[in-house]
Formats: C-alpha cells, structure tokens, sequence
C-alpha cells in the first residue's frame, strides 16, 4: 500500500483554491468592531437559494474526498471519516471568520454548514472508493502501468488540474493563460485589427495548447500513453472551455470559442506535439517552458478584442463574482507556476544523465 503524491498536492492546490475563492477579492480589509465569530449567534443567513447552498457543498466535496486520499494509508474508515470532516469544517469556519473584515463578503452559518456538509459527503464517497481507487483492481493495475508516480507526477497533475480549471473562464482567446496586462493598466502594443487579432490568437492558442499536452504527456510513461496522456488534456481543456462559456453565459454560446483563430491555433498546436511527443524527455519539457514564455507575452501584447469586451458586458456576474475572479486569477498566475515546474523537470532531467 502506497500513498499517494497527486492526492496530496492536488489537495494543497484545492485548498489554495478554496481560501482565494471565499476571500476574493481579498480588499478593503477593515475592522468594523465586530467580533470574527459574532456570525456564529445571529441566526440563520436571511437570504439564500438554493443554488448557493449547492454551490457550497459541490464546492467542499473535492476537499473532502481529498482529505481521505492524502490521509491514505496513515487514517482509515470512520476515523479518516471524521479528521476529514473536522479539518473541512474548521477551514471553513476560519474563512467565514475572516469574511468579517472583508466589506464585500458576508459570513454565515448556513455557509458553514454547506461547507461542512459538502466535506463529509465528499469523504464519505472516498472511503468508499479508496480499495478501488488506491488499493486494488483494475484502475490501480492501469494506474501503475501508464502514470507516473512520485511527487513530482503529483506536482504536475495539479498543475494540470488548474490549466484545466482555468478554462472555464472566458477568455478572450482560446487557452489565453497568463493575461496580467489588464491588472496592471496596461494596453496592448497596436491597434486592433481583425486579421492580426487571428493570427496573435492561432500563436496564442498553439503554444498554450502545445504546452498542455506535453504537461500531460509528462504524467505518462512510454509513448503511446504520452500521445492519449496529450489528447486526453487537450480534450478535457476543450470540454470545459465548452461548459464555461455555456454555464456563465447560454448554453447555445457553448463553442462561442471556436474561432478563426482558435482552429488555426489547434491544427499547429497538434501538429507540434505529433513531433515533439517522441522527442526526448528534457526536450520536451524545454519546448514546452519555450512555448508558455512565447504564448504569455503574446497573450499581454495582444490588444483588447471590442467583440468579446461587448460580449462581458452583457453578462451578469452577480451569482458567479467570486467564482469568476478566482478563474481569472489562477489563469494569469498558471503560465508562471507552469515554467517553475517544467524548469524543475528539466534540472531534473539532466542531473540524471550526469
């Protein structure tokens, strides 16, 4: 029985996720004379819906889940059960308490129960798929054969996860990661123009895209399991690139996406890997960095698209504020955890040949 890296950093970076999503947009801290924990005896929140109470639970359950798996083969059973659900609840009742000095954020205990909820349902479904999972069986056998194990593998499956996560923000090019021009008050460096516009997006999306198979292609062992390792990433980023723009904005936007650009952008970016696939390991890797460094300075040269700023405009934010914020941050900040990595897998690499 072995524990499990990918759990644990997977973990790490959820948990990042949920302290910046709750105490986004993390400014105008103030003190306002009220005790952080008062929230705990007023009563119950006045006003919610429904769909904030699941929000909470869905929100909380792959911490839960995670809880379990990182715990494994340390905690088991009931008792893994409950640490999971105590360590769940306890972060949510620290990021409900700090909500008090935050003007835009409101601390509940129906917040905190969802929370909490969601952290035992999510665990609970873990313990129950943990021998599947982690033990024994058929997922395990494949596991073991086609993935990558150790830290490392754990490190970029997280990092993954959040190029992923990423997605689901609507971007005004397809794989955009890295925009920061726009918090720092920046412009882009030329006016825009329709056909330069498609041609920054094709570079823009071939370099994100050609980086995010080959970061899913390092998970995987032996080369017919790097090229689905490629695919699989590609796809999975189209997919939920797909349900964003059909969840913020109408289903029938879902491929909104899929521009021009966007599909010159893919056909390079699949071609590239094609080639680069069968490369060798620190190659690989190197092209990859290559590619995110190339794709984020073009993401930050590119000038402000006029269609897609009409299109944010008409969109109503309210019920997603801070889940929106957190997607945009975590897609401006991935190209630089992304190069960290990949430099780390390149030093890696070549102590190895030493």
């Amino acid at each position: 029985m072995h524990t499990s890296p990918i759990s644990r950093a997977s973990l790490i970076a959820y948990a990042i996720l949920l302290i910046c999503a709750t105490l986004y947009p993390m400014t105008g801290w103030r003190d306002v004379g009220v005790a952080p924990w008062a929230f705990l005896i007023t009563g119950w929140q006045r006003h919610w819906t429904v769909f904030d109470i699941g929000f909470n639970i869905a929100g909380y359950a792959p911490l839960g889940a995670l809880l379990v798996w990182s715990l494994y083969p340390l905690m088991r059973g009931g008792v893994v059960l409950a640490v999971a659900t105590v360590a769940g609840g306890l972060l949510s009742l620290s990021l409900e308490s700090t909500q008090t000095y935050l003007p835009t954020r409101v601390p509940s205990v129906s917040d905190l129960i969802a929370n909490t909820s969601g952290t035992l349902l999510g665990a609970t479904l873990a313990v129950w798929l943990t021998v599947p999972l982690l033990e024994r069986g058929a997922f395990v056998a494949l596991r073991k054969r086609f993935v990558q194990t150790g830290a490392t593998a754990g490190q970029g499956a997280a990092l993954l996860a959040l190029w992923m996560f990423a997605q689901l923000y609507p971007a005004p090019m397809l794989f955009g990661n890295g925009r920061i021009a726009d918090m720092l008050g920046l412009t882009g460096s030329f006016p825009f123009s329709s056909d330069q516009f498609v041609f920054v997006e094709a570079a823009v999306t071939a370099c994100f895209g050609l980086a995010a198979g080959l970061l899913g292609a390092s998970l995987a062992t032996g080369a017919g399991a790097r090229v689905a390792a490629a695919a699989l990433a590609l796809g999975l980023g189209l997919a939920l690139k797909s349900l964003g723009w059909a969840m913020l904005f109408k289903p029938e936007q879902a491929f909104d996406w899929f521009t021009p650009g966007a599909a010159r952008g893919l056909t390079v970016a699949g071609l590239g890997l094609v080639v680069c696939l069968f490369l060798p390991r620190s190659l690989r890797m190197f092209l990859g960095a290559v590619a995110i460094t190339f794709g984020a300075v073009m993401v930050n040269l590119a000038p402000e698209n006029p269609y897609h700023t009409v299109s944010m405009a008409q969109w109503n934010q309210t019920r997603w504020f801070n889940f929106v914020g957190l997607m945009e941050l975590v897609s401006a900040v991935w190209p630089c955890l992304a190069l960290l990595y990949l430099a780390s897998l390149i030093v890696t690499a070549n102590r190895g040949r030493e």
